[in-house]
């Protein structure tokens, strides 16, 4: 009797503990469950409260479930309830794919990132898209990466952010010489002047990198300075080039070339001129092996070029001045960020004068198979 009447004891303390850690935590639930005005889906968008809710929602359960409180499928629950409502915000679809990941599941993640792509998410949103390509891409499904940067390439034509990562893409598994010859063919079908010069650059960094060829990279950047000298973008790139090589005996009979190129070029303002010069004289200080140039230099830049007054810097960085403190996206030392926006706000979105196919030719060989995505839904 004494056994049956501890056993009971047990149990009723057992279930009095799930009991309150179950009540604290619907207690806790429910400050974000009473916030929750639209649980279902519509094509409205919905107001930052309720967006903030969510997140904050999430937070909560996450914490919950990492520190042990909470059932990782109520997370999972949550997460799916969400994305009814936020089926529309890539934000919450990104959310949920790492969180899958960061969890092991790599087969829910894929089907987070394949419904958001092909069913929900306008094609302009890109971000999803290409990490969905990079995720395909490290679980070894090269086919299926190759066929999403394709896609993507066709559905927002002259997205640099794209054309970035599928260059690297194509450099990791067909090798740098392919993913030279894709940025030849690809460069030739823009117009737009920005467009070009980035990709030049790309293309250029790519045989210097991974071709260790210095002289082929130098041929590359003075082709096409030569063909667009008021590029202040393809000759800032240049310029930081030569400066960043490894000491020859001709680094600064290089450098002199370009610095000459950069001061006769009307794309550069004097503040920009002076604040290369700068740059170029810590060169000279590092490499020559005399003063002269060094001494040459800074006489010039102290009697051509003058410090702008804050008015006028303020006026050159309203302009997109790339040396600035506000850079444009495309200018940003190389790294772009313009390419996580809709359609509508990338460069060179409306420049291409080729069809859509224009990225292809060999390319598409890569994604033919048949099975890949794509073939229901749109990207």
């Amino acid at each position: 009797m004494d056994i049956e009447q501890e056993l009971r004891q047990k149990i009723h303390g057992i279930k009095s503990e799930i009991y309150l850690k179950t009540q604290d935590l619907v207690h806790k639930c429910w400050a974000f469950e009473s916030e929750i005005k639209r649980p279902y889906f519509h094509i409205k968008p919905i107001d930052e409260a309720q967006l903030a809710n969510w997140r904050k929602y999430l937070d909560f359960q996450e914490s919950a479930v990492d520190s042990g409180t909470a059932d990782i499928s109520s997370l999972y629950v949550l997460y799916e309830r969400c994305m009814v409502a936020c089926a529309l915000y890539e934000e919450f679809w990104l959310r949920y794919a790492r969180c899958l990941i960061a969890r092991g599941d790599y087969d829910g993640a894929k089907n987070a990132y394949y419904r958001a792509a092909t069913q929900f998410l306008v094609n302009g949103r890109t971000e999803l898209r290409l990490e969905f390509a990079a995720f395909e891409e490290e679980q070894g499904r090269v086919t299926e990466a190759a066929e999403i940067y394709t896609k993507q390439m066709e559905n927002v034509p002259g997205h640099i952010e794209t054309l970035f990562k599928y260059v690297q893409f194509v450099r990791r598994n067909f090798g740098v010489e392919q993913a030279e010859e894709f940025l030849t063919s690809v460069t030739a079908t823009f117009e737009d002047e920005k467009t070009r010069a980035f990709l030049i650059s790309v293309k250029a960094k790519l045989v210097y990198q991974h071709r260790g060829s210095i002289e082929d990279a130098r041929a590359i950047y003075t082709e096409f300075v030569s063909n667009f000298p008021d590029s202040k973008y393809l000759l800032l790139q240049y310029f930081l080039f030569e400066l960043n090589l490894p000491a020859t005996s001709n680094s600064v009979e290089n450098a002199q070339a370009v610095w000459d190129t950069v001061k006769s070029s009307p794309a550069f303002t004097e503040y920009d001129k002076l604040t290369l010069g700068q740059r170029y004289s810590d060169f000279l200080l590092e490499h020559d092996s005399g003063l002269v140039f060094y001494n040459n230099l800074v006489r010039e830049l102290n009697s051509a070029y003058k410090m702008p007054t804050l008015a006028a810097l303020a006026e050159a960085d309203g302009a997109g001045n790339i040396l600035g403190k506000k850079r444009t996206a495309t200018e940003e030392g190389g790294v772009f960020k313009i390419a996580k926006t809709i359609a509508g706000s990338t460069p060179a979105a409306s420049t291409v004068t080729t069809q859509q196919s224009a990225y292809g030719g060999t390319w598409n060989g890569f994604s033919q198979g048949g099975t890949g995505y794509g073939q229901q839904g749109t990207w």
